[in-house]
């Protein structure tokens, strides 16, 4: 539907959708302030480097906890909202929520790596 009303129906669905995502994985915050104890002493052990501890992280964290779940979430969406079928749009679908997943994931790190008390990031 390409009248008025049909594109604020979409607007207003992509607005939901995006915010479920934000605020999904504001959940990362608390990934590197519970952990920072350990991993101080860890790392001031020799026992790996910093950007060991954070690569590991990410991909222990990002893939199974924030991209599996966004690509599952982005089939019965798209398909849901009743947009139009077509491959490429689809992709173009799941690669925007892909990078709105990393981008709130990514804020929720940082705030998480600057803080060191749980309430005052959250």
């Amino acid at each position: 539907d390409d009248c008025t009303s049909g594109i604020q129906n979409r607007v207003g669905v992509f607005f939901f959708v995006v915010m479920n995502q934000v605020f999904g994985n504001l959940s990362a915050v608390e990934l590197f302030i519970k952990e920072r104890a350990i991993f101080l002493h860890e790392n001031v052990s020799g026992f790996y480097r910093v950007s060991a501890y954070f690569c590991s992280k990410i991909f222990c964290d990002v893939v199974p906890m924030r991209l599996i779940p966004v690509s599952i979430f982005a089939v019965i969406t798209y398909f849901m909202i009743g947009l139009q079928i077509d491959v490429g749009k689809f992709f173009l679908y799941l690669l925007s929520l892909f990078l709105v997943t990393l981008s709130a994931s990514g804020f929720a790190f940082f705030f998480s790596a600057s803080v060191r008390i749980f309430a005052v990031a959250n």
